[in-house]
């Protein structure tokens, strides 16, 4: 059954599937990120999609045509020396930093140690406006484990350390008021878990690294830094042609 949930928003009776497509993607991909907050303006008709963290591309998809566009293109001095960090949660508004919070993660092999693949996750937080420009990323971190509980790990007959390293956060939402960031996340594709934190102490997290990931990109390191990320005049927005019809913000850098 169908009912407004305000005048933004309306359940719709028969909801139906728009596969979104965009000319410059590859074949396979599952990491879009649809900007969907309501506190979020968005052309009618259209949805904001993050596509890739480093450069933060954002594209503008149609709701009937699936069509896509890039719109936007910014990057995060230093963000290439946080490599291959992938998208992973939604993204939710934080009146306290005026911004949208969420959580990318980064995967990667150990086979020094003989185990598989561990997962870690971080915190980041955008602007809540177009270009959407990344403001700063956390100190990596992991969720509360599972199988390495001692219960679980008697039944595994091993500590199950290595199936909690294969961590996926899904989804995010605020709760309690809004003072607390709720996370759905899987473990080992094997078993669904929430963890809830304190949203004042993920904020703090990022405004302190927002001075060391500066730190990091400057003085001795930024000439590095500057050659693996390119020049000055990349970190500006870039803003293409609009989709026919439609209107993008921009702004004055």
């Amino acid at each position: 059954m169908g009912g407004k949930l305000s005048d933004r928003h309306e359940l719709l009776d028969r909801p139906q599937e728009v596969q979104l497509h965009w000319t410059r993607g590859r074949q396979y991909e599952k990491n879009w990120i649809p900007i969907a907050d309501r506190a979020v303006a968005c052309p009618a008709g259209y949805v904001w999609v993050a596509y890739s963290l480093c450069p933060h591309v954002i594209l503008l998809c149609s709701l009937t045509s699936g069509r896509c566009e890039e719109a936007y293109r910014t990057k995060l001095p230093g963000c290439k020396l946080l490599t291959g960090l992938s998208l992973t949660s939604t993204l939710v508004y934080s009146a306290a930093s005026d911004s949208l919070v969420g959580v990318c993660h980064r995967k990667s092999n150990r086979p020094e140690m003989n185990q598989g693949l561990e997962y870690e996750h971080f915190y980041y937080h955008i602007e809540p406006r177009p270009p959407f420009a990344i403001l700063s990323i956390s100190a990596p971190f992991q969720l509360p484990p599972f199988f390495s509980q001692a219960t679980i790990a008697r039944e595994l007959e091993n500590d199950g350390s290595q199936l909690d390293d294969i961590q996926y956060v899904s989804g995010a939402v605020l709760g309690n008021g809004g003072a607390e960031l709720v996370l759905t996340y899987g473990i080992a594709d094997c078993t669904a878990l929430i963890a809830r934190l304190a949203l004042r102490t993920v904020i703090e997290s990022l405004s302190l690294q927002t001075a060391l990931l500066h730190l990091n990109s400057s003085d001795q390191t930024r000439a590095s830094s500057l050659d693996a990320i390119g020049s000055e005049d990349e970190h500006r927005e870039v803003v293409p042609a609009a989709p026919p019809g439609v209107a993008l913000f921009s702004r004055t850098m």
